[in-house]
């Protein structure tokens, strides 16, 4: 899904940064440059400029169907659950 799309932004990685501010330090979309770039060290992201939060966000909104259908299948494979009927 995101490999099709030649993106010249890390999309996994900022997804990652926002996740993980979110857990650790929680603040806005636009914090998340500042905390990565003073404040944590992520591999594969020295620094975040603010707009590839919101354009990684893009992302997730445009493939959310597909993506919710894969992570309920990995994690219902991952846990042994029997799917019948959604």
């Amino acid at each position: 899904m995101l490999l099709d799309r030649n993106y010249k932004v890390p999309v996994e990685r900022a997804i990652f940064a926002m996740v993980a501010n979110r857990v650790l330090a929680p603040g806005s979309k636009r914090a998340v440059e500042n905390w990565v770039k003073q404040d944590v060290h992520i591999e594969g992201l020295p620094e975040i400029p603010v707009q590839n939060p919101y354009r990684s966000m893009d992302f997730l909104l445009e493939t959310q169907d597909e993506l919710q259908k894969n992570i309920f299948f990995e994690v219902s494979n991952l846990l042994n659950l029997e799917v019948d009927l959604l």
